[in-house]
């Protein structure tokens, strides 16, 4: 299960996320490593993570949430987001 988790940086304001960890197994799924990066990054950049969308949310709503996502490279995976600390 720990080659498809990801650890996200995220501030409100203004509204940045950055991956501090990105999993193995994510890298070989899509195609590459993120750690350092934006969601924005991820590609395609019209299907991939939104820093505004899913990262927002968490943000403003401060509850754990789970979505679908399609990309490039995999057909459809499950995205849970859970806040792990609200102080940075």
């Amino acid at each position: 299960m720990i080659p498809f988790i990801n650890v996200t940086d995220i501030t409100a304001v203004p509204l940045v996320a950055v991956y501090r960890f990105w999993g193995t197994g994510l890298t070989a799924a899509i195609g590459g490593d993120f750690t350092g990066r934006s969601p924005t990054d991820v590609p395609p950049r019209a299907i991939g993570l939104s820093a505004r969308g899913g990262c927002g949310r968490l943000v403003k709503e401060k509850v754990p949430h789970c979505e679908l996502k399609q990309f490039q490279t995999l057909r459809r995976v499950t995205i849970l987001r859970v806040l792990c600390s609200n102080d940075g």
